[in-house]
């Protein structure tokens, strides 16, 4: 079974990261460098997770986010945030965008992989 993963991320460093460390789990990314670029991939495919960094060049994190949560399409699509959010206002900030978890920056690998694993794993997400 497919398990598409939309990662977007402007940092090459970030995406080498992204590929080494969700492997093993079997999915198949998808790689997106802006919002533009992601919105150009879900017209091909539907992915059963995104992992997004919030600050992209042209189209922000937040952007994204309003408009796949405008999609019927995406709008259940469960979408992490990757951000430099430093406190708990600005994780609030993201939950209230309509994120589904929030990674800080910078990350551990293993809590990363967790929370990709645990929304993969998810009833009706698999």
């Amino acid at each position: 079974m497919s398990r598409p993963v939309l990662v977007v991320e402007d940092n090459p460093l970030v995406l080498e990261i992204y590929r080494s460390s969700l492997a093993p789990l079997g999915v198949t990314l998808i790689e997106a460098l802006t919002g533009e670029a992601a919105v150009a991939a879900l017209e091909r495919e539907t992915p059963r997770l995104i992992v997004m960094d919030i600050v992209l060049p042209g189209m922000s994190g937040y952007d994204l986010i309003g408009l796949l949560r405008s999609q019927p399409r995406t709008k259940r699509v469960p979408v992490i945030a990757v951000s430099n959010a430093a406190t708990q206002a600005d994780a609030r900030r993201l939950q209230l965008a309509g994120f589904d978890a929030v990674v800080p920056k910078p990350f551990a690998i293993d809590f990363f992989v967790a929370t990709v694993s645990r929304f993969l794993n998810q009833r009706g997400n698999g």
